[in-house]
């Protein structure tokens, strides 16, 4: 059964990889002071902005392009690594270009869906949303990639567990570093 737990925690770790770096890289938009545009283009919808001016075209591009080249990266080490993990009774989930592109896409999809929600219950930008704030990008990567990728629900129960986790560490780290304006 711990074998089984640890494998599972490898392959969660192997999909959301990319999805980390997609996740965290729109974040260096406002540190090295981007010019950055709003993909709402400051527009509201029903008295409130549809996105908010966090959300910007340049972090959603640096986001999925981080994320892509890090899932380029798997998608080459793919082979040689699946075969090490197979030895040890570990297979790994296919790694390919468009997994690769699909896994930090639906990341920020998500991340952009939740925004959404948050600005129709009124809630301001870097308001925290209970679990939300930790979680979204994963439902993205699960609604993205769930065609291609055999997910188990012990993988996926880790996928929020570790996200979570990882999430709520890596956010404290950048607001105590001045990176994030809040610890959430």
């Amino acid at each position: 059964m711990l074998f089984l737990l640890l494998a599972e925690f490898i392959r969660a770790f192997w999909i959301l990889f990319p999805a980390y770096a997609a996740n965290c890289f729109p974040t260096f938009v406002r540190v090295y002071g981007i010019e950055s545009h709003p993909i709402d283009f400051g527009k509201s919808y029903k008295g409130n902005r549809i996105f908010g001016d966090g959300k910007t075209w340049e972090g959603l591009t640096l986001g999925v392009m981080a994320g892509f080249l890090v899932g380029l990266a798997e998608t080459v080490l793919f082979p040689s690594l699946s075969l090490y993990a197979n030895q040890y009774g570990v297979s790994l989930p296919i790694m390919n270009a468009l997994i690769a592109f699909l896994i930090p896409f639906g990341a920020l999809m998500g991340d952009l869906i939740k925004s959404f929600f948050k600005r129709r219950l009124g809630m301001k930008r870097g308001q925290n949303f209970m679990f939300f704030d930790q979680l979204d990008f994963i439902i993205g990567v699960l609604l993205f990639t769930f065609m291609f990728v055999n997910y188990t629900t012990i993988m996926v129960v880790w996928m929020f567990i570790m996200t979570f986790l990882i999430h709520r560490g890596a956010s404290i780290i950048g607001y105590a570093l001045k990176i994030k304006r809040e610890p959430w």
